[in-house]
């Protein structure tokens, strides 16, 4: 799977997962293949004039192995805009983090392909957020190369930024490097965006919410406690 948008690894992230350590929480282990998913329900479905048919549901940690996987397929302009260095693969720490998430504080939303009775993952969209203020929170949106100028990455950050909403946030901010030119051009599509560069080329972002959401949009997003425990459909 790889990367669209490039968020810095975040301070929060790094804070987060020295806290954990220092607490000594037990880390997952090394994922040496893939697991099975379990209660896979989706919340939206979308179609391409090409008839390919997507997806948007909850993460699941049984994502640990294609989340890695797709790490070691990013180009390295894609690995430079993502996390500023040539990141080679997640820690099991970070796979953690990254996958075991409770959807309130930390809310991640998976894109998917639907291939017959198979999926393939093209895309993540993740919000975790800020301890000292809890309508703010640091959002990240990634997909596939191979899937861009396809309306899928607007597609799956407006399902985001409708949960984040339901969920009392305010604010969703990021970081960009300046020559990310597709990110902030997906992120102009959106009102209430601001842009304001900084030292070394990166670009502090941010969208106020409320947005503009139709009442239809919401109605889809419903409760991702809710969806996790279902069958899928």
């Amino acid at each position: 799977m790889q990367y669209y948008m490039i968020e810095r690894e975040s301070r929060y992230w790094q804070r987060l997962l020295g806290s954990q350590a220092s607490l000594g929480i037990k880390m997952a282990t090394k994922s040496q293949g893939p697991e099975k998913a379990t209660n896979i329900s989706y919340i939206e479905h979308h179609h391409d004039t090409e008839g390919h048919t997507f997806a948007i549901r909850p993460i699941q940690p049984s994502d640990k192995y294609e989340l890695q996987k797709g790490l070691k397929e990013l180009s390295l302009e894609s690995l430079r805009y993502r996390f500023f260095e040539y990141k080679k693969e997640f820690s099991p720490q970070e796979l953690k983090f990254l996958t075991e998430v409770d959807h309130d504080q930390h809310c991640a939303l998976v894109l998917v392909e639907l291939l017959n009775d198979k999926e393939k993952g093209i895309g993540v969209a993740r919000f975790v957020r800020s301890k000292k203020d809890p309508t703010i929170a640091e959002f990240a949106i990634t997909i596939h190369d191979n899937y861009h100028s396809k309306g899928l990455g607007k597609f799956l950050l407006n399902r985001l930024i409708h949960y984040a909403k339901d969920k009392g946030i305010k604010t969703v901010v990021g970081e960009v490097d300046c020559y990310n030119h597709k990110m902030i051009s997906l992120l102009k599509n959106f009102p209430n965006f601001k842009l304001q560069n900084d030292k070394n080329q990166i670009n502090q972002i941010s969208l106020k919410l409320p947005l503009s959401l139709t009442s239809t949009s919401l109605l889809a997003v419903g409760s991702l406690e809710n969806h996790s425990n279902k069958e899928a459909p």
